[in-house]
């Protein structure tokens, strides 16, 4: 009887190794996505934190808290600020926000105008143009006019925080201060 010489792959284990790769593809792509994401979600989680803490500690302590969003070094950061004296803003926390090249983090700058009662809004204020400051009333928690690069009257809106795949926005209410994370 003569042995058959069987070279190479039978059907069924090219299929088979065909269904693993596909798996494999699918999984990288699937945790890929997942990561770009989580940038955005961990920026706006903390971007959101620091808005929480500014306007928990302007209701709770004495003095004037203000919180600075900025782009430094490729990075954003958001900054918390305290005047408890009235002799100048201290810096009380920074937190890192992500890399600039990661993330973009753009603002609707809001202008009222209480003599006329009007309102403009300008969106899509870049970061590292206009660095985003907001500040809240003691007694109600609203949002105050902060005076920066000489426009006063100025109240954030919208914040949004994008890679350029996944969006995430945090909107301010001025009456109230109170904000939101979609």
């Amino acid at each position: 009887m003569e042995k058959k010489n069987n070279k190479g792959f039978s059907l069924i284990e090219i299929i088979v190794a065909l269904a693993i790769m596909g798996l494999c593809v699918a999984g990288a792509v699937s945790l890929y996505s997942s990561l770009s994401g989580a940038k955005v979600n961990s920026a706006a989680t903390k971007l959101d934190s620091q808005l929480s803490l500014t306007r928990t500690n302007t209701l709770t302590k004495k003095g004037d808290w203000i919180l600075e969003v900025n782009k430094t070094s490729g990075k954003y950061y958001a900054i918390l600020f305290y005047d408890g004296d009235g002799t100048g803003l201290e810096e009380f926390k920074k937190v890192e926000l992500g890399d600039a090249g990661s993330i973009d983090i753009k603002y609707t700058k809001v202008i009222y105008d209480a003599t006329s009662g009007t309102t403009t809004k300008t969106p899509g204020v870049a970061i590292d143009t206009v660095p985003m400051k907001i500040g809240y009333d003691n007694g109600s928690g609203a949002c105050v006019a902060v005076t920066t690069h000489g426009v006063t009257n100025y109240y954030v809106g919208d914040i949004t925080i994008t890679d350029g795949k996944k969006t995430r926005e945090i909107s301010i209410t001025r009456a109230t201060g109170k904000h939101y994370l979609d």
